[in-house]
């Protein structure tokens, strides 16, 4: 007879992450915003390319009664796929938004505030805050994003800033505090 074993569960946890699917990711960030708590959860993906890379860490609070403001990124289920998406309010108007991830082509389309579950706070980058991105810069990002202008805009910068670091890979435009949002020390 063998010894009785412990059933592993749905989910095996990665140190201090738990992977998840697209859906159970959904359904995890609904249930804990919609309790007024702060989510935190690592990016996957490039469509927010510069300012959102493959593997930064977001923090995103509830919505509340703030409506999104013109240049926010926001968490909303994606009216097509029906998956979480976290893209730029590039465009408002009653009761709904267009959003536009920084660096696709094609917009999202208008989404209902109904569909978004809350808006990001915190980028974190290798333990570091990044702050470009979440200030009033907002607003002329939105406008580049909505008039597909990065693709245009991504060479300057990108040779701009290799020359100013000396040729030196960037890490994003960081602060050297680390920051509650940022504990981790990735």
């Amino acid at each position: 007879m063998r010894p009785p074993t412990a059933e592993k569960g749905p989910y095996t946890s990665l140190g201090d992450e738990l992977p998840l699917s697209g859906a159970e990711l959904a359904d995890l960030m609904v249930a804990v915003l919609s309790r007024g708590r702060a989510f935190r959860f690592r990016a996957k993906g490039s469509s927010m390319l510069p300012f959102v890379c493959d593997g930064d860490v977001l923090t995103l609070q509830p919505l509340g009664d703030r409506q999104p403001r013109l240049g926010e990124m926001i968490a909303f289920m994606h009216p097509r796929s029906g998956r979480p998406t976290i893209h730029r309010v590039v465009r408002r108007r009653a009761g709904e938004c267009l959003m536009r991830g920084d660096s696709v082509h094609a917009v999202d389309g208008w989404v209902a505030e109904a569909n978004m579950v809350g808006r990001v706070t915190a980028v974190c980058r290798a333990g570091r805050q990044i702050r470009v991105g979440l200030g009033a810069e907002r607003v002329v990002i939105a406008a580049i994003s909505r008039w597909g202008l990065w693709r245009y805009l991504r060479p300057v910068l990108w040779w701009g800033e290799r020359t100013v670091r000396g040729g030196r890979p960037a890490g994003g435009q960081a602060t050297d505090d680390r920051s509650a949002d940022c504990g981790d020390k990735r």
